[in-house]
């Protein structure tokens, strides 16, 4: 199920961002899959061959740590505020959940808002959808083989669509921006800081 959240990722017409999506790494198969800095810092056309050597590496972790890991699904406000929804996954199970929120000028370091465990999953108004890494590399099957920008039709006008990698390889990001929508309209996954435990 997708988690819908906000982020201004539109870019303007001078190939500007008003925020940009900024992994560590981009990996990609080809100079041909690596889309061009100046538009989106780390965003690549996701290629066959890049999701399933990427797919390769999730699930080889999967195996070594016992399919255990923590993660956040992040979110920021060109005005400012920002979010991340941290879980805990332990043998592909979720057993624990904690939303931080904060202000990069007035918060920057954050406040943790609530905090769920095993029982209590899904329990809070507004974040009752839950993912793993599993949902995001079901939801990037999507984006396999897509053009960076899609044209539309008389109903829809098109969308940007934008892939990017974390430095061990993992998809980070995931999502579209619907062409002539302004500020905050980023529509799919951002994750952040991504460890495999045991």
């Amino acid at each position: 199920m997708k988690v819908p959240f906000y982020m201004l990722l539109l870019l303007i017409a001078t190939g500007s961002t008003s925020c940009k999506i900024t992994p560590s790494l981009t990996t990609a198969t080809s100079t041909e899959e690596t889309v061009p800095e100046k538009e989106v810092e780390g965003a690549i056309v996701l290629t066959e061959a890049a999701y399933k050597k990427s797919l390769a590496i999730f699930e080889a972790g999967k195996k070594e740590y016992n399919n255990s890991y923590t993660f956040a699904v992040s979110n920021e406000s060109w005005v400012g505020f920002w979010s991340k929804l941290f879980y805990t996954v332990k043998n592909g199970k979720i057993v624990a959940r904690k939303l931080q929120e904060g202000d990069r000028e007035k918060n920057p370091e954050g406040t943790i808002k609530w905090e769920e465990n095993e029982k209590t999953i899904g329990s809070h108004k507004h974040y009752k959808s839950v993912v793993t890494m599993d949902t995001i590399y079901q939801q990037a099957k999507e984006y396999v083989g897509k053009a960076k920008k899609q044209q539309g039709n008389d109903l829809r006008f098109g969308q940007t669509n934008y892939v990017s990698m974390n430095d061990q390889g993992l998809i980070s990001t995931i999502g579209f921006v619907p062409n002539n929508c302004a500020d905050d309209c980023f529509n799919g996954y951002s994750i952040s800081d991504f460890e495999w435990t045991k």
